[in-house]
């Protein structure tokens, strides 16, 4: 079976005798016959389309081929947003300040794109005993970003006795 979903019957396609119409312009519903409707939509250089198959099928005069392509542009559209994408970004303690501000950059990226970050810092050896340290860190990356980010939708601090993360959530969500 295809994927594809079926098309409409639109004009000589339809099989009824008689149709509702609902008229492009006013918006009013009436019963009418098929070849009348078709006339009605012909002298306003539209397509009669099918959009509900029922005893009387419902019918709409509309331009079709401008309907198809308003549908295919926005599926296009929906396609190509990365809403629910994650990103995560590493960090150590014992960062640089050159290398956070590249990473920092990275993260703004992200952010403007419409991805959320996972901030994690990894703690090694001695660096677990000073997990204040990267708590203060996470805390400077989200101060840093605070005009990219949704305060009240990214998440707390988070420590575990080996990580620090925390959940960046971009503005526009």
């Amino acid at each position: 079976m295809s994927d594809l979903k079926k098309q409409p019957s639109i004009n000589y396609q339809i099989k009824a005798a008689n149709v509702n119409v609902i008229n492009a312009t006013t918006g009013e519903l009436t019963q009418m016959s098929l070849h009348d409707a078709i006339e009605l939509a012909e002298s306003q250089d539209m397509d009669l389309v099918e959009v509900a198959h029922r005893d009387v099928p419902v019918c709409k005069i509309m331009n079709y081929g401008k309907f198809l392509y308003n549908t295919e542009k926005q599926k296009k559209k929906s396609a190509t947003k990365k809403t629910n994408e994650t990103k995560e970004m590493h960090f150590t303690p014992a960062i640089g300040a050159e290398d956070y501000e590249v990473k920092l950059k990275r993260i703004k990226t992200f952010l403007t794109e419409g991805a959320k970050v996972n901030v994690l810092i990894k703690m090694k050896g001695r660096e677990r005993q000073h997990v204040e340290i990267s708590k203060q860190l996470v805390a400077k990356i989200q101060k840093d970003c605070e005009e990219y980010i949704n305060v009240k939708m990214s998440s707390a601090i988070n420590a575990t006795q080996s990580s620090v993360s925390c959940l960046l959530a971009p503005k526009n969500i």
